[in-house]
């Protein structure tokens, strides 16, 4: 795994050093790579803050912009991008904007309330642009702060938001060696940022100075600081100081102003002090809240009163100085180490190197297709992959069961076949989830994927062609070809539709052939539907399984029932599925006069049970690739009579396990169901044969390992260009 983290400042920038330097060890031992790209390098650092030097602190952000923007580029070579506050210090977040077209995803680091202006003046605030922090926050896959104050603010603008306090080397940060010392030490460390909140206790520290003898050490306020009647020693905050400024202080104190900044601040005063096992006093505000149990680890203040009473008992009582610094010692060592929280930071980083699988298909209702989807979808190791499904058509039973098993699941809610809308839902879709992989199933889904997946430059485009050119119309055949170039693999159900897209002109090495798979692990125990029994009960019970539609062939299986009551007036035909031909299939059976032999079933979301109530299952296409319905018939150990048509004599093997006759012959047809239905013997023999088959060439485990394979192959191409 690489990892590019682009931060505002160098190492001398407090929230760099401790939000992303301190874990670079770490991730050393856990074999990921990685480079750090600061905005601010440590030359411009140094005079940032300073007055004067406009010439070199005009060409230090210049050069400084210009890697910036380089640095999009370089981001292509890397799996995870991690920004820390910001990647541009003026403007709206057109950095970040522009990283999201490298499809890798970004987590977004911060740990103030840095969405909060700083200025009152407008021309600041307009050039800061406090508001871009809303916008890097929507457009980041995930999004780490460092207190649940943070967090409920960032969840309302992302749902994927984790808290990992600001932690500290604790092998670095380590209590010093007791002192015996003449005069007691009272000390603040902060910055030119902070200092204000220091005055705060001018009283507390003068009431103080009347009744016992300290000295107050200040580091980092950048200006000088006295207070009559106190000592005062004031120092530069310096990195190599960094712990020792720490270590050299009795007691530590952390004022706070309770508004909106100071309660998004990540308390991480408090923390250093506790560390080398300072007490300190601390404002009862924000993140001290949780980080300080009052009276044992630490005390919290409001008031000056508090203030003087607090810090009274700890400079009167030696013990209680050491009792509370050992107590805050152990509260870091065990919530706030980085061993700790860079556990919580590799989680998330080996979550997001998931790459993510975004299957879209035309509908989620019942279907062959959306079947073999959704079993898909709920066995791939989500380990490896992330996965989400989205549905051009509203939601149908189908996408219930995948939501059921915790897989994200959208809809762009069309409605008809011409919402050019369709278009732009999906492509805001595709720039929100930024998939490695995009995967369709059918027609309408693979011509509106494989152009928003070139549009939205997703790496790898996966189409499913599971339906054959014969007989298609010339407006799909040119749609299709059109757009075939964009994919990288299609993938089809059988042998006969990879031959005929052979034919099609598409090249052999972008086909690949994965037969449909099923769990049969529970077929065994599926029971007929009992409102079928009537049925059942006068005769034999033959069943088709299939959409009603003219390539099914459904009036060649009427008339085929037909001459069937004639031999065996007594059997019943279930006719399971829906669609634009129902009606004009009824009509037809009353002109056949087949009555009550007939029975229209419609959809059934479960149709084994259905199948479990037949003796016989027939399948009359006219076009199939690989018909789902028989592989589960089959795998019921039913005896099938099918057209020879597509694929389907890659499933059936003829006179063996079930029956092939060519398709508009329902003679023939008829012939061969009244073989199977006057012969027991027969229909056992085939059904047993036609179980073993299946089960052990088309089980889903099968199925699901070589779309891995398939995955894992091309996303190594792409690491490889």
């Amino acid at each position: 795994m690489k990892v590019l983290f682009l931060t505002p400042y160098p190492r001398e920038g407090a929230s760099n050093r401790y939000r992303v330097l301190q874990y670079l060890p770490f991730l050393d031992t856990k074999g990921i790579t990685y480079c750090v790209r600061p905005f601010v390098s440590p030359e411009f650092y140094r005079i940032l803050y300073k007055p004067g030097n406009y010439l070199k602190k005009v060409w230090y952000f210049s050069f400084a912009a210009l890697q910036r923007l380089l640095d999009i580029h370089r981001a292509r070579h890397y799996d995870l991008i991690f920004i820390h506050r910001e990647c541009f210090p003026f403007g709206p977040a057109f950095i970040e904007k522009m990283l999201t077209w490298t499809g890798k995803p970004i987590i977004y680091d911060f740990d103030d309330a840095i969405y909060l202006p700083t200025s009152r003046s407008r021309m600041k605030q307009f050039l800061k642009n406090p508001k871009k922090v809303n916008s890097i926050i929507r457009l980041a896959d995930h999004v780490i702060v460092c207190n649940e104050f943070l967090h409920h603010y960032s969840l309302k603008l992302n749902k994927n938001v984790s808290v990992i306090p600001t932690p500290l080397d604790t092998g670095k940060f380590v209590p010093a060696r007791r002192k015996s010392r003449t005069r007691l030490v009272i000390g603040w460390v902060g910055s030119h940022t902070t200092t204000k909140y220091l005055d705060l206790l001018t009283g507390v520290f003068r009431t103080l100075g009347q009744k016992y003898d300290f000295d107050l050490h200040i580091v980092g306020a950048n200006k000088e600081i006295t207070i009559p009647g106190i000592t005062v020693i004031n120092r530069p905050w310096t990195l190599k100081r960094e712990v020792a400024d720490f270590q050299d202080i009795d007691i530590g104190v952390y004022p706070l102003v309770e508004d909106e900044w100071a309660i998004g601040k990540t308390g991480f005063k408090t923390i250093q002090y506790m560390a080398v096992g300072i007490p300190c006093v601390v404002s009862d505000v924000g993140a001290n809240k949780t980080t300080i149990q009052d009276g044992m680890n630490g005390f919290l203040a409001r008031t000056d009163t508090e203030w003087v009473r607090k810090l009274s008992l700890l400079i009167e009582n030696q013990e209680l100085r050491w009792r509370m610094g050992a107590e805050g010692r152990k509260t870091v060592v065990k919530k706030f180490s980085t061993m700790v929280t860079a556990k919580l930071l590799l989680g998330i980083f080996r979550d997001l190197h998931r790459p993510t699988i975004l299957h879209v298909i035309s509908d989620l209702d019942v279907g062959g297709t959306e079947k073999i989807l959704a079993s898909l979808v709920q066995r791939i190791d989500q380990q490896r992959y992330r996965l989400v499904v989205c549905s051009l058509a509203p939601y149908g039973s189908v996408a219930k069961e995948i939501q059921r098993s915790g897989i994200a699941c959208h809809t762009l809610g069309v409605r008809s076949k011409w919402d050019i809308f369709v278009f732009w839902r999906l492509y805001r879709l595709v720039r929100t989830i930024r998939p490695a992989i995009l995967q369709t199933y059918l027609f309408f889904d693979n011509i509106v994927g494989r152009i928003i997946g070139r549009i939205a430059h997703v790496p790898v485009i996966i189409s499913g062609q599971r339906y054959l050119y014969d007989g298609a119309r010339i407006w799909r055949i040119f749609m299709d070809r059109a757009t075939v170039g964009f994919t990288h693999r299609i993938i089809t159900n059988s042998k006969a539709a990879r031959a005929n897209l052979i034919r099609c002109n598409i090249g052999r090495g972008k086909i690949q052939v994965i037969y449909n798979g099923k769990d049969f692990s529970g077929y065994d125990r599926v029971s007929p539907d009992s409102r079928l029994a009537p049925l059942r009960s006068g005769g034999l019970v033959v069943g088709i399984i299939a959409r009603l539609n003219k390539v099914k062939g459904h009036t060649y299986f009427l008339q085929a029932a037909r001459q069937v009551l004639e031999v065996m007036p007594n059997t019943r035909f279930l006719i399971v599925g829906d669609g634009p031909l129902r009606q004009r299939l009824q009509d037809m059976a009353q002109r056949l006069k087949l009555g009550s032999a007939v029975h229209f079933l419609g959809n059934r979301d479960n149709v084994l049970p259905v199948i479990a109530a037949c003796d016989l299952i027939v399948l009359s296409s006219l076009a199939e690739s690989f018909p789902g319905a028989l592989l589960e018939a089959m795998g019921m150990g039913k005896a099938t009579v099918a057209t020879n048509v597509g694929g389907v004599s890659e499933l059936i093997s003829h006179a063996k396990n079930g029956y092939l006759v060519p398709p508009r012959n329902p003679a023939l047809m008829a012939n061969q169901i009244l073989d199977l239905l006057s012969d027991a013997a027969k229909r056992q023999r085939f059904g047993t044969h036609a179980k073993a088959t299946v089960r052990r060439r088309f089980s889903i485990a099968r199925m699901v390992a070589e779309y891995e394979q398939v995955y894992q192959t091309l996303l190594q191409r792409v690491e490889r260009d």
